[in-house]
């Protein structure tokens, strides 16, 4: 049975829909606040949403497709812009203020937290490294955010690529 997500009347609803989209499985008022994007974790069979500083996660249940609150797991202080799977079940979110917090959806926390950059335009998980965006394009290899080391050496650690992007 094939499912897909959608979020409708101004990002204030989420509807699950099944069978190609014909027939809605269920839906969830998200609030005043709303959602930007939908972001569906395989591993843990959750959905998150972005769009403001905490990070709402949702159970969705195989067989009925219904949703259920499971978690808001907030420490932003700042809106969430950008959201991207790790391994098995961690994610990593960026917010405007150029915040990386990296969640494990299992315990429920966050695992870790990086200050990386004034404003994260994009993030996004590449094998075993983490691409970010801000006025430039940066890699860091994952082994390093798993080795904890203190913000203040991370710094040195962080542009092993590191490209100047044009202006808008």
């Amino acid at each position: 049975m094939a499912v897909s997500y959608t979020m409708k009347d101004n990002h204030k609803w989420l509807v699950v829909y099944k069978n190609q989209g014909l027939k809605i499985a269920s839906k969830l008022k998200l609030g005043n606040s709303g959602a930007q994007k939908i972001h569906y974790h395989k591993v843990t069979q959750t959905i998150l949403l972005t769009g403001i500083n905490e990070l709402p996660v949702y159970q969705i249940d195989n067989y009925s497709f219904d949703l259920s609150p499971l978690a808001l797991l907030d420490g932003h202080q700042s809106i969430i812009t950008s959201i991207s799977d790790l391994e098995h079940d961690l994610v990593a979110t960026g917010d405007d203020r150029g915040t990386v917090r990296i969640w494990d959806l299992n315990k429920l926390r966050c695992q870790q937290v990086l200050k990386i950059a004034h404003s994260l335009a994009a993030l996004q998980c590449l094998g075993h490294s983490l691409i970010f965006a801000d006025s430039r394009l940066n890699l860091v290899q994952l082994e390093q955010i798993r080795q904890k080391v203190p913000l203040q050496e991370q710094l040195g650690l962080f542009t092993f690529f590191n490209m100047d992007l044009p202006e808008p």
